[in-house]
């Protein structure tokens, strides 16, 4: 457990960083306290976290790990601007049609309509 270890030195260097398989993999093994000890590194900067793997994600959002091998059904900026209409005021909504155009609104309209 090299990396980890290395992280234990003087506050003056960079944290080391640690990718989440690689910090799954190296703490399987080890005691209570040595994990306790890699969790005060990651509050005090000594070792920060890379990319983290799904269970590790899941766990910090309180999602299943189900939850995230569903692929989305539509892109994330399709989710955000429902997300963001659902909760908008009537007026809010009409000044977003007037910045966007009513134009391309109205096409749009129509095209659905059909």
């Amino acid at each position: 457990m090299a990396t980890v270890n290395s992280a234990q030195t003087n506050g003056s260097q960079a944290p080391v960083v640690l990718e989440g398989r690689k910090l799954d993999y190296a703490l399987r093994h080890e005691s209570a306290r040595r994990r306790a000890k890699v969790a005060l590194d990651l509050i005090n900067g000594r070792v920060s976290l890379g990319r983290l793997n799904r269970k590790q994600a899941a766990a910090i959002a309180r999602v299943s790990y189900a939850a995230l091998s569903k692929k989305p059904t539509q892109p994330l900026s399709t989710m955000l601007i429902t997300a963001w209409w659902k909760q908008a005021s009537h007026d809010e909504h009409k000044a977003l049609v007037r910045e966007l155009g009513v134009d391309k609104f109205w096409d749009v309209i129509a095209d659905i309509i059909g």
